[in-house]
């Protein structure tokens, strides 16, 4: 499935100059087709990190990111390592066409009690504290994981972050129990969460993948009912201050995207 982003925001018009297939929806907007979250076989993917933007762009993307998993100790032979990373690196500068086709690095933060979250344009990447709620052994786990609303992994990720200034989204947002630490938000990075997944394999959590309420699970953790957008619910997406701000992905322009199902 293929994202479109509409990155709104800018005040000079636009010339039909974009990225590649990339349209103008009005002033200072475009139009992009971008896949911002996929897995090679750097990580658990099924493909090439040699073919993928290559088989991307050909596929008719505009932008395209390569984000393999970071387990880290959970889930050592699925998990990217420096040696990776490196060659990431280089594999997106070769493919960057700047005016036509944007590649990017990046990665996907990964623990399978708390969340996955993909991070974008920075020049480092790390993989969650070892917990026994991930299938650490507890010897090798941390001693005290923390409270549901303040995980000491989560906490750890979001000082990291805090550090640097890389974009970043929640991911299938509900798989996972721990659900980010409750979508724990912390004010530092509101500027850069800049998206939200609303599909992933056969996953809908535009229409159907949140409970009655609002809630992302149900009182067991498992994801059910109303998605985001069922009859009546407005989503918003955005922040304040011309921040990023897209619909379906991330990418660096200020503005807003907002849309009701009724």
């Amino acid at each position: 499935m293929t994202d479109a982003l509409l990155i709104a925001g800018g005040d000079e018009p636009d010339t039909g100059s974009g990225v590649g297939s990339g349209s103008s929806s009005g002033v200072g907007e475009h139009l992009l087709h971008a896949d911002l979250h996929n897995h090679t076989l750097l990580s658990d993917g099924a493909g090439s990190a040699e073919d993928a933007f290559a088989s991307m762009r050909a596929a008719g993307l505009d932008v395209a990111a390569l984000t393999d998993h970071a387990y880290g100790r959970s889930e050592p032979a699925k998990t990217i390592d420096d040696e990776g990373w490196r060659r990431l690196s280089k594999l997106a500068d070769a493919a960057d066409d700047p005016g036509a086709f944007v590649a990017m690095r990046g990665f996907e933060w990964s623990s399978t009690s708390l969340g996955h979250m993909n991070v974008w344009g920075g020049d480092r990447w790390i993989e969650p504290l070892p917990l026994r709620s991930d299938g650490v052994p507890p010897a090798s786990a941390i001693p005290d994981e923390g409270p549901p609303d303040a995980p000491a992994a989560m906490l750890a990720f979001h000082d990291w972050l805090a550090a640097g200034d890389e974009l970043i989204s929640f991911n299938h947002p509900g798989r996972e129990r721990g659900r980010f630490g409750l979508f724990r938000y912390d004010p530092r990075l509101a500027e850069r969460l800049v998206a939200l997944e609303m599909f992933n394999r056969d996953e809908d959590y535009l229409f159907e993948g949140v409970g009655p309420d609002g809630d992302l699970s149900g009182p067991d953790g498992e994801v059910r009912g109303g998605g985001l957008l069922s009859p009546g619910r407005t989503l918003s997406a955005g922040s304040a201050g011309g921040a990023p701000a897209a619909a379906g992905g991330g990418a660096r322009g200020g503005g807003r995207a907002r849309c009701r199902r009724s």
